[in-house]
C-alpha cells in the first residue's frame, strides 16, 4: 500500500468485518477545509496522512464506555481535535516530561498511555509517566507505519475484537510486531 487513504480504508474494512464497538463511537470525518483551518488556528503542520485520518473520523466521542470498546490498538482511542489541542495544552505544562518539541496526542488510553505525533518529523512517540516513561520511546516513523502496524496486527489475529468487550491483544506477539515498526 502506498497511499494514507488507502490505509485508512483498509482499517475501516477490518473494524467493520469484527464489528468493532468504536464503530458506534466514532465522531463524522470533517472536511478538508475545516481541518485545515482548524490546524493553521492552532499551528499544526498541514501533514497529509493526519488531514486524511480526521477527513475519516474526527476521533471517538468523549463517552463513559469501557476503553477496549473505543480502542483500535493497543492504549489507542484515536482523539478528537479538541481533545488533541485541549491535551495538547495539559501536556505542555507537565514540567517532568523530558520528551521536547511540538508534539500532537494523537492516541491514547484516556489517562497516563499517549501516542505523540511530532509535528515537525511525522513520528509517533510513546510516553506513559505512570511506567516512568517521560522521554518518549519511538514507535512509529510515521502515521502511514502506524496504520501499517494497525493492519498487519488485525490480518496476523494479533489484535482481535470481541463485539461485546471490544479489543483483544495477544501480548507476546503485539512485542515482538512492534519492533518491526519502529
Amino acid at each position: 500500500m502506498t497511499d494514507t487513504k488507502e490505509r485508512i480504508a483498509k482499517v475501516e474494512v477490518i473494524l467493520k468485518k469484527y464489528d468493532a464497538p468504536v464503530l458506534k463511537y466514532f465522531n463524522p470525518g470533517l472536511a478538508r477545509e475545516a481541518i485545515i483551518e482548524f490546524f493553521n488556528e492552532n499551528k499544526i503542520s498541514l501533514n497529509p496522512a493526519l488531514i486524511a485520518l480526521y477527513e475519516w473520523h474526527n476521533g471517538v466521542q468523549d463517552s463513559n464506555v469501557m476503553q477496549a470498546l473505543l480502542e483500535i490498538m493497543p492504549m489507542g482511542m484515536f482523539y478528537s481535535l479538541d481533545i488533541m489541542i485541549k491535551d495538547r495544552a495539559m501536556i505542555n505544562g507537565w514540567n517532568f516530561m523530558e520528551i521536547k518539541g511540538d508534539f500532537l496526542p494523537l492516541l491514547g488510553s484516556g489517562e497516563d498511555d499517549i501516542y505523540l505525533l511530532n509535528n515537525s518529523s511525522g513520528e509517533i512517540f510513546y510516553v506513559c509517566p505512570a511506567a516512568n516513561i517521560y522521554d518518549g520511546e519511538l514507535e512509529f516513523k510515521s502515521i502511514d507505519s502506524m496504520l501499517d502496524f494497525i493492519i498487519d496486527c488485525y490480518e496476523e489475529e494479533i489484535f482481535k475484537i470481541d463485539p461485546i468487550n471490544g479489543l483483544e491483544v495477544n501480548e507476546d506477539e503485539y512485542h515482538k510486531r512492534i519492533e518491526l515498526y519502529r
